[in-house]
């Protein structure tokens, strides 16, 4: 995260009153302080940082270009910088930015080995042992698929992953399945 300085929201403020992008004209007056003000700061890390590279990460090429053109004076503010400034329009540019791709099978291992670590599970038993205890418990299902209130445990629970699900782009994928325990509940 890059901190906004008072020079950089003063100027901002400056060329919104003139609208020169990436701040504009809206009707009988100018908009885009924040925008301005955001890209000044990071015009200015990249110059207090020669060795630094910035993502920015906006859809909005209209007042910021699409990261090779850039409107005037954008373009100007840039010039020299180009080539350590990305622009990134979302969340999945973002992630192909900053991941690798993996085979199916070493991702699901390495989720596995997470999953299981002895960090992992003993969050999961602390949890597992506030979320009764809270006030308002925690609803559930007895062994018979009755819909119940837990407010505690009969015994401490142990943890076992059963189920190993990714959450890739809006959809559910299904990785190992171990067996079915149920804890004791009260």
């Amino acid at each position: 995260m890059i901190e906004t300085s008072s020079e950089a929201a003063r100027r901002a403020l400056t060329r919104e009153a003139l609208a020169l992008k990436p701040a504009k004209r809206a009707g009988d007056h100018s908009e885009g302080a924040r925008d301005v003000a955001i890209w000044f700061s990071i015009l200015e890390f990249l110059k207090a940082n020669p060795a630094e590279k910035v993502c920015f990460v906006t859809n909005n090429t209209k007042d910021f270009g699409d990261g090779i053109t850039y409107p005037y004076p954008v373009n100007e503010d840039v010039e020299g910088l180009e080539d350590r400034l990305t622009r990134l329009t979302d969340f999945n540019e973002v992630i192909s930015a900053f991941t690798t791709t993996v085979s199916g099978a070493y991702a699901e291992a390495a989720a596995d080995d997470l999953l299981r670590s002895s960090a992992v599970r003993a969050r999961v038993a602390q949890t597992a042992v506030e979320i009764p205890a809270s006030p308002v418990g925690f609803t559930g299902l007895d062994r018979d698929d009755t819909v119940v209130q837990w407010r505690g445990w009969w015994a401490a629970p142990e943890v076992e992953l059963l189920t190993l699900l990714f959450f890739i782009f809006g959809g559910l994928w299904p990785g190992k399945t171990g067996p079915r325990r149920r804890p004791a509940l009260r």
